[in-house]
């Protein structure tokens, strides 16, 4: 059931199958979503997560740091062009600091206080978009970011997901 279309299950399955199991891998205390459980905010002690899954038709040009090897790759994916969104707050990089993640392909930069992460979900799979929402953990040890105090705020209008 990995393989099977993020965008073919219903609300009660993208919870279960993708951010139950986020939220327990990144040890999150809350977990709010809305839109069918496309937006999603989490929160840790220390930060607060915030996903957004979307349907992306011209990935090539949305990240223009593609060669023509990885912009052709991201073409040969079945399914559909997923990509997900994710800000974190409190910022863990310099402003305008910016990483390029490859394998899958991720942008990560600093704002002002956030960090925002774009990451492709090849094929937009249960597990393609799970491996997305964890890419975090890819840049974890970065600054030894995940074990700063700081705590975001709000929450937006968001209901919290019932758990199994």
């Amino acid at each position: 059931m990995e393989d099977v279309s993020f965008w073919r299950i219903g609300e009660e399955g993208r919870l279960e199958r993708v951010w139950r199991i986020v939220a327990r891998v990144l040890n999150a205390k809350t977990l709010l979503h809305s839109e069918r459980a496309t937006k999603v905010i989490m929160r840790t002690p220390q930060l607060k997560y915030e996903y957004v899954v979307t349907i992306e038709e011209d990935m090539p040009r949305r990240f223009k740091d593609l060669d023509h090897r990885e912009a052709l790759r991201l073409l040969s994916y079945q399914g559909r062009p997923t990509l997900v969104t994710i800000s974190i707050t409190p910022s863990f990089l310099p402003d305008s600091e910016k990483i390029t993640l490859r394998n899958p392909f991720a942008v990560v930069k600093g704002y002002p206080g956030l960090v925002c992460i774009s990451a492709i979900s090849p094929g937009g799979t249960v597990y393609a978009v799970r491996q997305a929402a964890l890419t975090p953990l890819r840049v974890s040890d970065m600054n030894g970011w995940l074990s700063r105090d700081e705590q975001g705020d709000g929450v937006g209008r968001m209901r919290p997901a019932r758990h199994s």
